[in-house]
């Protein structure tokens, strides 16, 4: 990435993929289905089936992966070698030849270019706040856009985090003890 804050993320995704899953929780494409948040079921519920779509930041590809299963074609792109390597062992494992892997820097214009296409959604949910510079992330992106297409962004912010900070109080406070409720926690 262009910027310091880009390299700090990338190096740390690098290494520390995510979300984090053990590939052997998915055995098959019903494992995914069943595993997807409530979020992931609400937009896939949301978003026509004949419609393609391109997840932005998609990381290890548990969101794009679930919503391959409906549709001929999403694409999840992301520039950390570490998350998209098991983003594509579940691709293989599970077989999902509807879902599109590619390594992009959504600072890079070129690489946005190159890859040669244009969708009708674009997600890019908890992404921008980790380039360094979210304006030009977020133009780029509208060269991944089809003219009539739908795009969500999703940004964290302070109140936004209010249950996470009380769910990290919690376990490491009253439940620091308790790894069950710590794992749960961190599930949420």
């Amino acid at each position: 990435m262009a910027t310091d804050t880009g390299n700090i993320v990338q190096n740390f995704y690098n290494k520390t993929p995510f979300p984090d899953y053990e590939l052997d929780r998915f055995n098959s494409k019903e494992d995914l289905r069943i595993s997807a948040y409530q979020f992931a079921r609400i937009l896939d519920r949301s978003i026509p089936e004949d419609v393609s779509i391109i997840d932005v930041g998609t990381g290890t590809g548990q969101l794009s992966a679930f919503l391959s299963l409906r549709r001929k074609c999403v694409y999840g792109i992301d520039f950390s070698d570490g998350s998209l390597d098991k983003a594509r062992k579940l691709k293989q494992k599970l077989q999902l030849d509807s879902w599109h892997l590619k390594k992009v820097d959504i600072l890079d214009i070129k690489q946005i270019e190159d890859v040669g296409m244009k969708f009708d959604y674009v997600l890019c949910l908890g992404v921008l706040h980790h380039t360094g510079n979210a304006y030009l992330g977020f133009k780029n992106m509208l060269n991944l856009l089809n003219e009539r297409g739908n795009i969500a962004i999703g940004l964290y912010n302070r109140s936004g985090r209010i249950l996470l900070n009380i769910r990290k109080f919690l376990a490491r406070t009253i439940f620091k003890n308790n790894d069950k409720v710590k794992d749960y926690f961190i599930r949420m």
